[in-house]
């Protein structure tokens, strides 16, 4: 069994073609373009399908759908862990497939649903979303996103040293210092994929607090179930089955009486919040 193991690691093969991908990444506004995107994990199931729409420069948007509409391929597709099979990605009119792919998840901050937690202190995890941040830095990342005041009653505070994938902390607790890791790379473009699932109430309070500064001249991608990720976004883009359905804002889709309501009847209208302010915005 172990040799199988180590046969399939051995005879890997990268999922995308480098060959091409010399050119450096830049990010200077961050703005995002798909193009006709088509993709498929394997061949004859179609995850997307003519997936087209643009983010302009430091602006937010929602995506939102059923569970294996496609969201979460659309940030795989955007951080390169896979090309698409038609049409194109491109950021600040760059090609992804023309550029580093190691260049683009050093410019690119992503919080998961599942964060990884090293084996060392609370201070060395969140610094190495940015090694050469200062001690100062990382206090200053952790006051603005809330995550101080946890560790402060950690035994040894920042200095406190954590088993691998943070078993001796809580989900949100692991979610927190993921989010503060990220922030702490001061990233132009920001994709959260379920980023809060796991918070408790008072803990996405914290959070919540602190988003318009974090999300301020970002370029910023939600995937979420939650009411209170998209409440304030500029636009929401509703997947169904690998499509776009719809995209607007939150009433403007209530209003059209699609997917989006049936998707806010279902997930967000319970959650503790009966409306959601509207937000006057200029659109994308």
């Amino acid at each position: 069994g172990s040799l199988d193991r180590i046969t399939d690691v051995l005879e890997f093969r990268n999922s995308i073609d480098q060959s091409s991908s010399d050119n450096p990444f830049e990010i200077d506004g961050g703005s995002i373009k798909f193009d006709k995107v088509s993709f498929a994990y394997d061949l004859g199931v179609q995850v997307l399908n003519n997936v087209s729409f643009e983010i302009e420069a430091g602006k937010k948007i929602a995506l939102v759908g059923h569970t294996g509409a496609g969201k979460s391929t659309i940030a795989n597709l955007l951080l390169r862990f896979y090309d698409p099979n038609e049409g194109s990605i491109e950021i600040d009119g760059q090609n992804l497939i023309d550029v580093k792919t190691r260049t683009i998840h050093e410019k690119v901050g992503v919080v998961n649903q599942e964060p990884y937690i090293f084996a060392d202190s609370v201070l060395e995890n969140i610094r190495y979303g940015n090694q050469n941040a200062t001690d100062d830095q990382v206090y200053a990342v952790c006051k603005l996103v809330g995550v101080h005041e946890f560790i402060e009653i950690l035994p040894d505070e920042y200095q406190t040293r954590l088993q691998e994938s943070g078993k001796s902390l809580s989900a949100g607790q692991r979610q927190m210092i993921a989010i503060a890791r990220t922030m702490l790379s001061d990233p132009k473009i920001l994709v959260l994929d379920e980023a809060t699932s796991r918070l408790d109430a008072y803990t996405e309070s914290l959070i919540q607090n602190a988003q318009k500064v974090l999300f301020e001249g970002r370029t910023t991608l939600i995937i979420a179930h939650r009411l209170s990720t998209i409440r304030d976004v500029d636009k929401i883009i509703v997947l169904e089955n690998g499509e776009i359905k719809e995209q607007g804002t939150h009433n403007t889709l209530i209003k059209n009486q699609g997917v989006y309501s049936e998707l806010y009847n279902v997930y967000y209208k319970h959650q503790g919040i009966e409306v959601i302010p509207e937000v006057s915005t200029n659109g994308i």
